[in-house]
């Protein structure tokens, strides 16, 4: 049975992310037809971002299950560390064979069949949408910092992904909001391991530290020599970026065959009502319109600072 072999990881705090992971909950129970009901386990691994009450009994009525630990300790400066710290714990704690981790602002729209489907692959991952941080090869800006990761993690092959939306070739790197994994391979734990590494190393790229995260989660899949499997397009489909999409490959014409979408920030932005127009075409996009309202996730952007 599907719910003894999946198990999906969400990171919730206080807040906006809360009606992103009531959305994804909801969709996933509304459309996610033979995955319905897989196991779902939302993390708050920072005890000073706790969720309202509220958030706990929808989760309570959803049967996810509420993991109220303090994981993120050394971190909490750094809520992208959430997320690793709860793939790892949950890895270690579970007996399911696939473990997937997805951003929570994500939502379902069609039965996510790839996500049991892996045929000899290790992991199911999407390559990022553009090149960002990413290293064309050894002469670009960016190479001196992977270089530094490759490096402290003893990663021999430099292999290459084409972004999704960009078409551009770059060493390794992955979108960071879906993760499918076999436990088995105790990616999530090794995971945490080079990151803690790397934080320690204070190796840090140029734009930032909100980067490490997702990068060290590319290097880690470089260092393992994972056989990827890569997610077709209608998967972590970039909302916000569509009309910027230069691989054909992930063109997606029609919003009827999306299957998991990653929104990010859309709901807040000016096309906010032409995406709820385009999805009101049918009666199942009215049902999901319904959620979108029902978890308020429709206004407007906080202010940096508020």
């Amino acid at each position: 049975m599907l719910k003894n072999k999946i198990e999906i990881v969400i990171c919730t705090e206080k807040g906006y992310l809360e009606s992103m992971s009531q959305l994804l909950v909801a969709s996933l129970r509304e459309f996610g037809g033979d995955f319905k009901d897989i196991p779902i386990f939302s993390y708050q691994p920072r005890k000073q971002f706790k969720i309202y009450q509220e958030t706990i009994a929808f989760f309570e009525e959803n049967n996810v299950e509420y993991v109220d630990l303090e994981l993120n300790k050394d971190f909490c400066h750094y809520p992208l560390a959430n997320k690793i710290l709860a793939c790892a714990h949950r890895e270690k704690n579970t007996n399911a064979e696939i473990l997937i981790f997805l951003d929570s602002d994500v939502f379902f729209f069609n039965e996510p069949k790839a996500f049991a489907d892996f045929g000899d692959a290790d992991v199911i991952l999407r390559p990022v949408d553009i090149k960002n941080i990413g290293a064309e090869n050894s002469d670009d800006p960016n190479a001196v910092y992977w270089e530094s990761l490759y490096k402290l993690l003893g990663v021999k092959n430099r292999r290459t992904v084409l972004t999704t939306v960009s078409n551009e070739r770059i060493w390794e790197y992955y979108q960071g909001g879906h993760i499918v994994t076999l436990t088995k391979n105790h990616f999530c734990r090794t995971w945490q391991e080079n990151f803690i590494q790397v934080m320690n190393a204070e190796i840090i790229p140029t734009q930032g530290i909100a980067f490490i995260e997702q990068s060290v989660f590319a290097a880690t899949v470089s260092q393992m020599e994972l056989n990827v499997k890569k997610f077709v397009k209608e998967y972590n489909y970039p909302l916000h970026m569509e009309n910027e999409i230069k691989n054909r490959n992930y063109i997606v014409d029609n919003f009827n065959d999306w299957v998991t979408v990653h929104y990010h920030d859309v709901f807040r932005s000016k096309i906010a009502h032409s995406i709820i127009e385009t999805i009101n075409q049918t009666e199942k996009g009215r049902r999901l319109r319904d959620l979108i309202h029902q978890f308020n996730l429709i206004q407007p952007k906080a202010k940096k600072g508020t």
